[in-house]
């Protein structure tokens, strides 16, 4: 999954049309396969931020900061959040990159395999860092 989605969400944001839809439905089937209950009641917000991020991201960091989590996180799941937060380190308004850095802290304590995290790293520009 760590390898899957992001390469998705980068066709999503093709110019041309017919590449952009596919990927979309694309995205959309494979986090239906996702197996953590909190983060498919996050999907369709953490794909909106993801595809549509002037718009949703705010609003996604308010709901990952409000959602209270039972299971541990695993790199499916980071790989649809980790996207979000690091757009949410980019914005301007320090407001929001210190919720998003809050936001972050907290879902990473929810990681119990640092290979999990390690696996979804991405710098605040969002492209992915390969592991040392």
């Amino acid at each position: 999954m760590p390898a899957v989605i992001p390469r998705l969400i980068d066709s999503c944001h093709e110019t041309d049309p017919k590449i952009s839809e596919t990927a979309h439905a694309a995205l959309d089937a494979v986090t239906l396969t996702i197996d953590h209950t909190e983060t498919q009641k996050l999907r369709k917000l953490l794909l909106s931020a993801i595809l549509f991020a002037d718009k949703h991201t705010h609003e996604c960091l308010d709901a990952l900061s409000e959602m209270t989590f039972v299971n541990a996180l695993d790199a499916a799941s980071l790989a649809l959040m980790v996207p979000v937060l690091a757009r949410g380190l980019r914005e301007r308004s320090s407001s929001v990159v210190k919720q998003a850095s809050m936001t972050a802290s907290n879902i990473f304590a929810l990681v119990r395999d640092p290979k999990e995290l390690v696996r979804t790293r991405t710098d605040t520009t969002g492209l992915p860092i390969r592991p040392s």
